[in-house]
């Protein structure tokens, strides 16, 4: 995947609309937390996840 389309990706899920796996292609991205201000999202059939790092304030 570019950037490009991760942006795109993480944007839709804090968006809460429907992402399909980009690895199983069969899976969907879902979080068990709220998806605006979650840091992880998981694949319901296979073994891909996002696990972003809050930025650090100065």
């Amino acid at each position: 995947m570019t950037p490009k389309e991760i942006g795109m990706m993480i944007k839709a899920l804090r968006d809460g609309k429907e992402v399909i796996c980009p690895e199983c292609k069969t899976g969907k991205i879902i979080t068990p937390y709220n998806p605006k201000t979650s840091t992880y999202f998981n694949c319901t059939t296979c073994n891909f996840k996002i696990h972003m790092e809050p930025a650090e304030k100065r």
